[in-house]
């Protein structure tokens, strides 16, 4: 049973087409260095009137990414420092210490990185060509590509699933001639 699933599935991959990361993923994010002030990063945070959307702290000397700054780094430091009267906190402060951000690919399957948000409970993944950022995929766009592809899926099956019934009509009347 399982092998006629996998056939089926494969062939549904062929004829539609999985989304990719690359085609899914967004280019347009900030980024900021590791001692750009805090008060600046929230800034842009507020700017952009979406929740979660990360700051990408990049290394400067190696373009590298270091980590992210989040709406809610920021109204945990800030609720902290600023009730201790240390409002003066760079982007490298707010970094959780020994963070390693989970990173993929363009080559990774749309599947492998729903897994990877999932079990991280991740809202952002970057995506990276030679340890360098070149895109974020978000959760909301990767789930708009899951779905999109469910429905997809779901017209081929019912296409597969339901005969063309003129077809049938037309054979009848060959049939009976």
């Amino acid at each position: 049973m399982h092998h006629t699933a996998g056939k089926y599935q494969k062939r549904v991959h062929e004829r539609i087409g999985q989304p990719s990361v690359e085609e899914l993923m967004s280019k347009d994010f900030q980024t900021v260095s590791p001692d750009t002030p805090l008060n600046r990063v929230v800034d842009h945070l507020l700017k952009r009137y979406i929740p979660d959307v990360p700051m990408v702290m990049i290394d400067e000397d190696s373009g590298r990414l270091k980590g992210f700054v989040s709406e809610r780094d920021c109204v945990d430091y800030y609720s902290n420092e600023i009730f201790y009267a240390n409002p003066d906190i760079t982007a490298r402060s707010v970094i959780k210490r020994n963070q390693t951000p989970q990173t993929i690919t363009v080559n990774t399957d749309i599947f492998t990185a729903a897994s990877i948000m999932v079990y991280h409970d991740c809202h952002f993944l970057p995506v990276v060509e030679d340890k360098k950022l070149i895109g974020i995929l978000g959760r909301q766009t990767l789930l708009r590509g899951l779905h999109d592809y469910r429905d997809q899926a779901m017209t081929l099956a019912e296409e597969r699933a339901s005969p063309d019934l003129s077809e049938i009509a037309n054979h009848r009347f060959i049939a009976n001639n």
